[in-house]
Order: C-alpha cells, then sequence, then structure tokens
C-alpha cells in the first residue's frame, strides 16, 4: 500500500469494495425485481398511467425501503466488524494507515454497496416509466417526486452507515452494536408517542395529533428516517428541513465517532463496551419509555 494519504484511502476503499461484491450484486437483483422488473411488467401488459404512479410509490414504501434499510445494517456489520475482532485489528493497524483512514474507507464502502445498486435501480425505473410517452412519463417523474425522495433516501442511508460505525466504534462486540443499533432506532418513535399521551392525559384540555411530520417521529432515528422521504416528497418546505436536520446530525455523529475511534484501545474488541455512550442512552431511554408506559396504563385503569 502507497504512504500517501489520498492513495491510501482510496486503496483502502477499493480494497473495502471488492469484498463483499457479490452480496451488492445480490442486493442490485433484488431491486432490479422490486423496482424496475414491476414497472416493465406494468408496461408489458399495458396498464394505464394511474396505475404506474401506484405501483411506483407502493413498491418503494413497502418493499425497495425495508430492503435498503436491511441491507445498509447488512454491509455495515460486515464493513464494521473487524473493530470487534482481535486479530483482524492487528492485521488492520498494522497497516501504514491512520485508525480514522481504515474506518473513513470502509465506512464509505459500506455506504457504495447500497446507494450504487438504488440508485442504478431508481434510474432505470425512471426510464421505463418515461417510455410511456414523452409528457406522460415527464408527469411521471415530476408527480412521485423522483429527484427530492431518492435524495432524501440517500442521505437516509449515509447517516445509518455513520450511526452504525459510532455504534460499533462504542461497543465491543457485533452482537451489543447489532442490539444497540435495533435498540437505540425503535426506542425513539416509541418515547415521542409516550410523551405526546403523557402531555394530553396530563394537560387538561389539551388535543394532541399523531399525524405530524415524520421529522417528529424519526429525528434520532437513522435507520426509520428512510421511511420519511415517502411523506415529505411533496413538501418541499419540510424536505428541506428533513435535509439540512440530517447533513447537521450526520456531521455531528461522524465528528464523534472519529474522535471516539482515535481513543478506543485495540483490547475493547471481544469485550463489553469500549464506551458507555450507547448504553447509557438505552438505559436511560428505556427507563423513560418504561416509566411512561406504566404510568398510562395505571392511569387508565384508575380512571
Amino acid at each position: 500500500l502507497s504512504t500517501n494519504s489520498d492513495s491510501l484511502f482510496r486503496n483502502l476503499y477499493l480494497w473495502a469494495l471488492r469484498q463483499h461484491m457479490g452480496l451488492s450484486i445480490l442486493f442490485a437483483i433484488l431491486l432490479f425485481l422490486i423496482m424496475p422488473g414491476t414497472i416493465l411488467v406494468n408496461l408489458i401488459q399495458g396498464y394505464d398511467y394511474s396505475n404506474y404512479i401506484s405501483v411506483a410509490e407502493n413498491v418503494f414504501l413497502v418493499l425497495c425501503t425495508p430492503l435498503t434499510m436491511l441491507f445498509t445494517l447488512l454491509f455495515s456489520a460486515l464493513h464494521l466488524g473487524y473493530l470487534h475482532k482481535k486479530r483482524a485489528l492487528d492485521l488492520f493497524y498494522a497497516l501504514p494507515a491512520k485508525r480514522n483512514t481504515l474506518l473513513l474507507a470502509r465506512m464509505c464502502a459500506a455506504a457504495t454497496h447500497v446507494l450504487l445498486p438504488l440508485l442504478a435501480n431508481y434510474l432505470l425505473m425512471q426510464i421505463l416509466l418515461q417510455l410511456r410517452g414523452s409528457n406522460r412519463g415527464w408527469e411521471a417523474w415530476i408527480e412521485i417526486n423522483a429527484v427530492s425522495a431518492i435524495c432524501c433516501l440517500c442521505l437516509a442511508v449515509l447517516a445509518s452507515v455513520v450511526f452504525s460505525a459510532l455504534i460499533y466504534v462504542c461497543s465491543g462486540t457485533s452482537v451489543d452494536a447489532i442490539v444497540s443499533i435495533f435498540v437505540i432506532s425503535g426506542i425513539y418513535p416509541v418515547l415521542v408517542i409516550l410523551l405526546m399521551q403523557v402531555s394530553e392525559a396530563l394537560l387538561t384540555g389539551l388535543m394532541v395529533t399523531y399525524n405530524v411530520s415524520p421529522i417528529v417521529y424519526t429525528l434520532a432515528s437513522p435507520y426509520f428516517s428512510m421511511l420519511s422521504f415517502y411523506e415529505l416528497s411533496g413538501d418541499v418546505y419540510q424536505s428541506w428541513i428533513y435535509v439540512l436536520w440530517w447533513i447537521v446530525f450526520t456531521a455531528a455523529l461522524l465528528a464523534l465517532t472519529l474522535v471516539l475511534n482515535r481513543k478506543r484501545r485495540s483490547e475493547a474488541a471481544e469485550t463489553g463496551w469500549a464506551f458507555a455512550v450507547p448504553n447509557a442512552v438505552i438505559r436511560v431511554a428505556a427507563s423513560a419509555t418504561a416509566g411512561l408506559g406504566l404510568g398510562l396504563l395505571l392511569a387508565q385503569a384508575m380512571s
């Protein structure tokens, strides 16, 4: 490997990119079957234009987004799992590369494995929509807000990879990391809903609406934020808020990840927690959620 920082990063990135290329191809094939493939079937069967729009929206919400969430978590685990293996750490840290250079290269590889198949299939789906006719095809492009939707989804993928890197740096085993990602991502929306219900129960006359912006429910849940673009794609103002928030939040997470990664001891691999940040967050959030939930149950039982 070259000792030049730029070429070193590039070599590490390309090396990581080649490691799981087969899985990335599988992801691309699955996306092709549920994105362009679905539109192609409708095109061959000659369904009307409105059916294309409905199919495109449902494919993204029901099939594409959950699959993207799954493969983002999978690629993050594969590329960042070296942090929890002592032998792998000894090998990687023996390379003439800084810790953060290695981590950034593998984070970029994980994001590339997800984003390239996603963008390629999305572009192919839009091309197939254009085949319906020049005017109607362009209306299809506008109606499903292609640019806004794909930008929000790609940003959510990047935020999820950075969030996963932070958890992997702080934890000592892959099991702890994956459990922490699930718990932190899932407990925040539940906590928000419970806070709304408690506010409505304690403050007389307060009527809480749960039909609020999805930004509220996914403010600290990068993985679940992938579901937000569907509701935001028709609202330019909320889309800008969404993009601005996740750029700032992702940058903050990335900075924290790099700082902690420099301080992380190699001996933390295959042990408990390298840093107690995720463990503390889980304890506080779980305690608050359990307390609020139990309080609501008791209040309803005594009313």
